[in-house]
């Protein structure tokens, strides 16, 4: 299944969301757009952030989501970080900053 950024993002979103609250093998996780990304290969990204950026789970959830109950919009986030150049390249990919830590928080929960 090819997913284009856009889902990406939503199944990041929603598999960090999943993980942190303990149901990452919940029914919910098998979505299909979830059953598309790869966790361990998230958490691989995740760490690779971390190294450079250390920071806790808090952190990054406050610089995720935010402190206001509004969800965030991460595709604007997302592409506002590209053209601005916040990106981090990691084994020839690059991601913005946000995707990165949602990664990062991938990781932090494994």
């Amino acid at each position: 299944m090819m997913l284009s950024k856009r889902s990406l993002l939503q199944a990041l979103y929603g598999l960090t969301a999943m993980t942190a609250l303990g149901r990452a093998d919940s029914g919910l996780a098998r979505t299909p757009a979830l059953a598309a990304v790869d966790a361990e290969a998230a958490s691989k990204i995740g760490r690779a952030w971390l190294a450079i950026n250390p920071s806790d789970a808090a952190g990054l959830r406050t610089a995720v989501f935010g402190a206001s109950a509004k969800a965030p919009d991460l595709a604007a986030r997302v592409r506002a970080e590209y053209r601005r150049g916040a990106m981090f390249k990691h084994e020839g990919w690059f991601f913005s900053e946000t995707e990165a830590r949602l990664c990062a928080l991938i990781s932090l929960a494994a």
